[in-house]
């Protein structure tokens, strides 16, 4: 193999792997309309969508004021490669019900529902299992619910996607 060769072989290669890594890293900072899976920097589509968005939007409610975190946000980024997001977006807000701890009810309009499921668990760079609703109201626009793991373990089953480990 002459030395041309083998210099164009090693750069169509480098010139690959650097395609491929730039791709799997712009899903982290790219927004669809709809339901949007990124698993580890990868799109994934789940089995049954209709499924998994009901599932969303469920534990969106039930979790409503009774596991609020706060209004500044998660980590979704980082989550995005070192975990799985499911993003819902809709083209006109959605209405959810929420319960709060009075007992009374209210409804929210969510513009998006995100769900951050990282692998480690972190609080100091804000990753954790959350459900993130971004509301179009100025105040209060963002709202971020603390989630249980048995709940993001069944949204990643909906997802087609393994359950998170119990730790010895």
């Amino acid at each position: 193999m002459s030395r041309s060769t083998l210099t164009a072989i090693v750069v169509t290669t480098f010139c690959f792997a650097v395609a491929i890594f730039g791709l799997s890293y712009a899903c982290v900072f790219t927004e669809v309309d709809g339901l949007s899976i990124i698993s580890h920097g990868i799109h994934v589509i789940p089995p049954n969508e209709t499924a998994l968005i009901e599932k969303m939007e469920q534990y969106a409610e039930e979790d409503g004021f009774r596991n609020f975190v706060g209004s500044d946000g998660a980590n979704v980024a980082d989550c995005k490669r070192e975990g799985v997001v499911i993003t819902m977006r809709y083209t006109t807000p959605h209405l959810l019900n929420w319960t709060e701890q009075d007992g009374s009810k209210i409804q929210i309009f969510a513009e998006r529902i995100t769900v951050t499921i990282p692998d480690q668990p972190d609080s100091g760079r804000k990753m954790s299992y959350y459900i993130i609703v971004d509301k179009p109201e100025k105040r209060l626009g963002m709202v971020t619910l603390q989630m249980p793991r048995e709940q993001a373990n069944e949204l990643l089953k909906l997802a087609g996607l393994n359950p998170i480990e119990k730790k010895p």
